[in-house]
């Protein structure tokens, strides 16, 4: 489900709890031409993905070896892909470059752009998965420059079992499953899920580290794309992350209500893990209020 302002200009709100638990595979087919979303909000994501770079690219960046033909393949696709279906963004320069137009900002820098270069082009994370042995994938390489409280040098060179072992219930219930859906991913079927989260203020980045004080309740929704390569077979996993105020969601009838009810039905450990206990009197804020009806 989702709402859209159309009178400000405001980026999409996805509101993914109202869909189904958070512990799922939640898998939905996609268009190719639906793969990346560009809004007025493209010079945020950039400044914010250049200032990370410039302060610690090892902190937000890394690319192993065994990635550059995946991330040299990417970058032809993901520049025919801004040209045929962003054209309102992204034209070519007179020389053939790469341009984004409102901002009249020339894109490529060199002819074999690393991961993070090209993650600069787009409002969305780049990372690549590929075969680690007959039945795994692992990361190869990333630019993580929107983590939602994960650390991409602690996960890099890692099978997908090893990545999702902090969260609770994940490996038991779909690491398997997780595994199969990454073998048999075709490049003409791309598929796209939504995660969310809660989170104490606008910030696009979610480093791990201690919680601040709650100043005013935000729900972040991460919306990832999975995509198969067709040269190399390497699969592009992309999150575009989206933080709204929950005055927003609470203002969709039932959604702040139903939020709070996932939240209690959640077990203990998940519910730990996503931070639940640390959000509670925020969210009791909202559903509390009369105007909140299930």
């Amino acid at each position: 489900m989702s709402t859209s302002d159309h009178a400000t200009g405001a980026p999409r709100a996805y509101v993914p709890h109202l869909d189904g638990p958070n512990l799922r595979m939640g898998l939905a087919p996609m268009a190719a031409s639906h793969w990346l979303q560009v809004d007025r909000s493209w010079e945020r994501y950039r400044e914010h993905k250049l200032a990370l770079g410039a302060a610690d690219l090892a902190r937000v960046y890394a690319q192993l070896p065994e990635a550059d033909e995946a991330v040299a393949e990417l970058s032809q696709l993901l520049r025919a892909h801004l040209l045929a279906h962003h054209a309102d963004h992204f034209q070519e320069s007179g020389d053939g470059a790469l341009c984004h137009t409102p901002s009249a900002t020339r894109l490529e820098g060199s002819d074999r752009p690393s991961l993070f270069e090209l993650s600069t082009w787009i409002q969305e994370d780049l990372l690549i998965l590929q075969p680690h042995d007959d039945t795994a994938y692992r990361l190869t390489a990333g630019s993580l420059c929107l983590p939602s409280r994960w650390s991409l040098a602690e996960k890099l060179g890692q099978p997908m079992h090893a990545i999702h072992a902090p969260v609770p219930e994940l490996n038991p219930r779909l690491g398997d499953r997780i595994d199969r859906f990454l073998n048999h991913l075709r490049p003409e079927h791309p598929v796209e899920r939504f995660n969310w989260s809660l989170q104490s203020d606008a910030s696009l980045a979610e480093f791990p580290g201690a919680d601040e004080p709650v100043d005013a309740l935000h729900y972040r929704v991460e919306r990832q794309t999975l995509r198969r390569l067709p040269t190399t077979g390497a699969i592009v996993f992309t999150v575009r992350i989206y933080v709204v105020p929950f005055e927003v969601i609470a203002s969709i009838p039932g959604a702040a209500v139903q939020l709070r009810d996932d939240v209690a039905a959640m077990p203990a450990a998940f519910s730990a893990y996503k931070r639940m206990p640390f959000f509670q009197e925020a969210i009791a804020a909202f559903t509390d209020s009369p105007t909140q009806e299930p």
